[in-house]
């Protein structure tokens, strides 16, 4: 005998929904797996209803690799360039890094879901054909300021 479930009640815990949609595009299946992995983070970030704070998710790409286990900065910050790419995410606000020194991650908008503005999420990743990536946004790397060259006198002596 089959126990029936009560009305309203499918899972016992907080989750992370991955439509079929999404799972059976040809960009998610482009995908590596630490992109993979990266998105279910940002979505996980997403508010119970998706529209208040899209485009305002953020998660450091530290916290990512963190997260999913990845040693290498730089993989995880090639997966976050690749989720643009393939159309899953887009940049909102790019970070920055405070005058103290405390930095402030990348604003993100997951293009599955809808925002305040629009109640239907663009879905970019389904326009995505192989070979035809989207615009990946990155971050500036800090510089130091160029110090002018020292000009030195043909007799030794400093001008």
């Amino acid at each position: 005998m089959r126990r029936q479930r009560e009305k309203g009640k499918f899972v016992d815990g907080p989750f992370i929904p991955l439509t079929l949609g999404v799972k059976q595009s040809a960009a998610w299946a482009a995908l590596s797996m630490q992109a993979r992995l990266i998105y279910l983070e940002l979505r996980g970030k997403l508010a119970r209803d998706p529209r208040e704070n899209n485009g305002r998710v953020h998660l450091s790409v530290r916290d990512a690799c963190d997260a999913i286990g990845i040693v290498k900065l730089g993989t995880g910050s090639a997966a976050f360039h690749e989720l643009q790419a393939k159309g899953f995410i887009v940049v909102t606000r790019l970070g920055t890094l405070g005058s103290e020194g405390k930095g402030k991650a990348t604003d993100y908008r997951i293009t599955e879901c809808g925002t305040r503005d629009a109640y239907e999420g663009t879905k970019d990743y389904l326009r995505w054909q192989p070979g035809h990536d989207f615009t990946v946004h990155k971050g500036k790397t800090p510089t130091r300021p160029k110090r002018a060259p020292r000009v030195v006198a043909i007799d030794g002596k400093r001008t």
